[in-house]
């Protein structure tokens, strides 16, 4: 019970932001930064499988992945097509193992997304990134204002970053 009155919150505070998103033309803004979301998907996948015993990223990875993340969060602006790129060379890091990994977990992530999505019913269209990515209602009000977009510049997006960065540097 307590988890469904959560969504409803979730999606009250939504409408508001959602309407404020299609009445601005943000719906177009939106959909063109879904590499962006897409990227703050696989960061947090990748801070997820570092967890896993047996997959956790070695020496030779945590360099690697440090030297594509760090800047990441230092940058005031985050293009989409930047995304894209960055996905990719995210990607090609992995084992075939933890890219395994990491496609089940992003899959379940967006399965559980989208019975939340389905859970809820409202006027407005809900966005699937509302539930898949983290501190996602702010960073709509943040694309909305037209200033520069990093969604790993602070909230929860930041912390997560910072966290497996500090987990990579100990290696």
């Amino acid at each position: 019970m307590a988890k469904i009155a959560r969504l409803l919150v979730m999606a009250m505070a939504s409408v508001g932001v959602l309407a404020m998103a299609q009445s601005a033309g943000g719906t177009a803004r939106l959909s063109a930064y879904q590499p962006v979301f897409e990227l703050v998907r696989m960061v947090n996948a990748l801070a997820e499988v570092d967890r896993v015993q047996g997959l956790a990223f070695d020496k030779d990875q945590a360099a690697a992945l440090l030297g594509k993340l760090h800047p990441l969060g230092l940058q005031e602006n985050l293009e989409p097509p930047q995304a894209v790129t960055l996905r990719k060379e995210l990607e090609a890091l992995l084992t075939p193992a933890q890219s395994v990994w990491v496609r089940g977990w992003l899959e379940q992530q967006e399965k559980m997304a989208r019975m939340r999505l389905a859970q809820i019913r409202t006027d407005t269209k809900p966005s699937f990134y509302m539930f898949a990515v983290p501190g996602y209602l702010g960073m709509v009000a943040e694309l909305q204002s037209g200033k520069p977009f990093n969604p790993f510049k602070k909230g929860p997006n930041a912390t997560r970053l910072n966290s497996l960065i500090q987990s990579l540097q100990r290696r």
